[in-house]
């Protein structure tokens, strides 16, 4: 057995006081009698008792120096130390998300209760602690230096992310290397059980009650295929509760003067049913977008989160050819898209820098450069194709109007006025991928892709209300389909509680701790018990002494 707090053994001198008042004779008080021929044989007893005699009641001093003997106990910290004990001892402290909720009035969080379980139990074998966070991290290593340990412990900090509880407790056996004597004990509210199997060798303490909890569990940005500039917002939330919570998910987007509201959504979450919605909208900047869930539950952590949508690229357009001035003001309303204009054709580069695009209108250079191209009205033809005399008020015919480049245009039966007749058998025999989008019921192209060309065939000046409506929708359909790049999903993250991604659904779910193997009376440590018996000891005496039952 030893002692945390040695220095307690000085209240065994208090014994010596509690032996002196009960050595001392109790003075008589002074009363008038008629006479004192009855109380001659009791005077003379009292003179001639020794001093030992002097105990009254020696059971009740016996009771007082037990009772102080029992304090002094509780005072020094006693701690067993049987040799059938684990020779060392690795301390796993889950701090992910779930351990920042507050399960009592004042709040307390779990990590806070975790800590003062651990520091009660210390013990002088040899302990090393590991937070269990996204990555598990030794605190400190082997020491059964009290003080050392305590400082640990204090400095595992709360955290968003969650527990890598398998790589905890592997890294935790190659600690103890195999020694069968040794023990793991992990502090968890037991969010991560299922994961491990309990044995003789590791053990858990629970922390926390089960409690209901709703959560936000995705959260995503990313920049759509279809649209310029545009963006999808994808949020799921989840009640991992027992009964249906109604509320609402607020998304806000950060500006210079705070947050400001992009939508409101109602949501009705029942009982581990996830609730998925999304929310569009363009903008080509780089935003910040969150979204909270109103919810009265333990962990306000995972009622926020936060996730940043990426700046859309910056888009060149190399304009060359014949200058028209629809096609500019055309181009200069598009976002994000800077122009420039080349003038001659040895100025084209040989290959096209990434993200741009070349904007060819009727003069079309003998050799393309490398790279997307969109070439409007060819009057001559190049590497790709050749270009014949004007179609004869050629009908729009679509062959299939569910391609990206003409949706929200209407196009079926319209007439292009100036259309050529592409007439390269090119066409037939390259190898590139080619896509007919739109053309005449003779089958002449009209909007046509060739690998990473667009052709446009009608003549802008020509088009009439119809070309003027449908120009402006294709070009930002053509340039968002050249430099369309697979939507890059972004993860939220919780703004509250740490760093780190958003609660997975086992790490907002309360419901389920894990038993309680050291629950019971055999829980607390020694000094509690000695406690308790002294608070007996004291009441006995009391109660059949100073209240005189032994009379």
């Amino acid at each position: 057995m030893i002692f945390h707090n040695p220095i307690a053994w000085g209240l065994l001198l208090l014994a010596v006081p509690i032996i002196v008042f009960y050595l001392l004779k109790v003075k008589l008080r002074r009363e008038q009698v008629a006479t004192t021929i009855f109380w001659q044989q009791i005077f003379e007893e009292q003179r001639t008792r020794r001093i030992w005699r002097r105990l009254r009641y020696p059971l009740s001093l016996f009771l007082c120096l037990f009772f102080l003997f029992l304090i002094t106990g509780a005072a020094l910290g006693p701690v067993f130390t049987f040799r059938h004990q684990p020779a060392r001892c690795v301390i796993i402290v889950d701090h992910s998300g779930s351990m920042n909720a507050f399960d009592t009035k004042p709040a307390v969080t779990r990590l806070q209760k975790a800590k003062q379980k651990l520091k009660a139990n210390l013990s002088q074998r040899k302990t090393a602690i590991i937070a269990a966070g996204n990555t598990p991290k030794i605190v400190c290593g082997f020491t059964d230096n009290a003080g050392s340990l305590r400082r640990a412990v204090d400095s595992i900090k709360p955290s968003g992310e969650e527990a890598a509880m398998r790589e905890a407790v592997k890294l935790a056996e190659e600690l103890i290397a195999g020694e069968t004597d040794s023990l793991i004990i992990i502090y968890t509210d037991g969010c991560y059980k299922d994961q491990i199997t309990e044995t003789k060798q590791l053990k858990f303490v629970p922390i926390g009650e089960p409690a209901d909890n709703a959560a936000v569990t995705a959260f995503q940005t990313r920049r759509t295929f279809d649209a310029t500039a545009g963006y999808e917002i994808l949020i799921t939330a989840e009640n991992f509760g027992t009964a249906s919570v109604e509320s609402r998910l607020e998304i806000e987007r950060k500006t210079e003067n705070g947050w400001s509201i992009v939508d409101v959504i109602p949501v009705k979450l029942e009982q581990n049913v996830p609730v998925t919605k999304i929310v569009s909208g363009i903008s080509a900047d780089e935003e910040t977008f969150r979204v909270t869930l109103p919810a009265d539950d333990i962990l306000p952590a995972d009622n926020t989160a936060s996730a940043v949508l990426q700046k859309y690229p910056k888009q060149t357009v190399y304009l060359f050819g014949t200058d028209n001035f629809f096609l500019n003001q055309v181009l200069q309303v598009q976002t994000n898209v800077d122009i420039r204009r080349i003038q001659e054709a040895k100025e084209l580069p040989a290959e096209l820098p990434e993200n741009s695009v070349l904007v060819i209108h009727q003069t079309v250079p003998s050799t393309l450069p490398k790279g997307k191209i969109w070439i409007i009205d060819p009057h001559n033809g190049c590497g790709l194709f050749q270009t014949g005399a004007e179609l004869d008020k050629p009908i729009c015919v679509v062959p299939d109007d569910s391609q990206n480049v003409l949706s929200s245009i209407k196009i079926q039966d319209t007439i292009w006025i100036g259309a050529r007749r592409i007439t390269s058998v090119a066409v037939k025999n390259t190898a590139a991928n080619v896509q007919i989008f739109a053309q005449t019921p003779d089958e002449y192209p009209l909007l046509l892709r060739i690998g990473n060309a667009f052709v446009l065939t009608a003549d802008l000046n020509r088009g009439g209300l119809v070309m003027q409506t449908a120009f402006p929708i294709l070009t930002a359909n053509i340039l968002a389909a050249l430099t369309a790049q697979p939507p890059q999903p972004v993860s939220g993250s919780n703004t509250a509680g740490g760093e780190g991604n958003l609660r997975l659904a086992d790490d907002s779910f309360y419901a389920q701790p894990p038993a309680d193997e050291t629950a019971g009376i055999a829980a607390y440590p020694l000094w509690f018990y000695l406690t308790l018996a002294a608070l007996a000891i004291i009441s006995a005496e009391w109660y059949f002494y100073q209240r005189r039952w032994i009379e």
